[in-house]
């Protein structure tokens, strides 16, 4: 079963609405089907042959939930890796479970990314 489990815990109300516009500001940018929006909580499904993603929030700013991507295009499952990716910053924990090591995959690249960039500076 191939399965991206995910919990987060926002800092603030603020950083709610924050990841909330987020997830909808990303899901119109790759044609994501919103299935409900509101203020604390929005639903979205990435692709017919994919789970919806839910991001809840409960009274103590936590939310959590999974997606199967199994039937869905592999470039899904790596989209849906690069949201969490994006929202990341605005929360105080994220912890994501992927089957595949997408995931950690994808937080090492980008980590080595960020060392080279900070090693490797431009001549003058």
């Amino acid at each position: 079963m191939i399965i991206i489990a995910y919990q987060g815990i926002a800092p603030s109300m603020d950083k709610v609405h924050e990841v909330v516009a987020e997830v909808q500001k990303f899901s119109v940018t790759h044609g994501w089907q919103i299935e409900s929006n509101d203020v604390d909580s929005i639903v979205v499904t990435p692709h017919p042959k994919c789970e919806s993603i839910s991001i809840a929030y409960d009274r103590k700013l936590r939310f959590s939930g999974f997606t199967k991507t199994v039937y869905a295009p592999v470039e899904i499952h790596h989209k849906i890796v690069v949201l969490f990716f994006e929202i990341k910053p605005l929360l105080k924990k994220l912890i994501i479970e992927d089957s595949t090591g997408y995931w950690d995959s994808f937080l090492e690249a980008n980590l080595k990314k960020q060392i080279k960039e900070i090693v490797i500076f431009p001549e003058v």
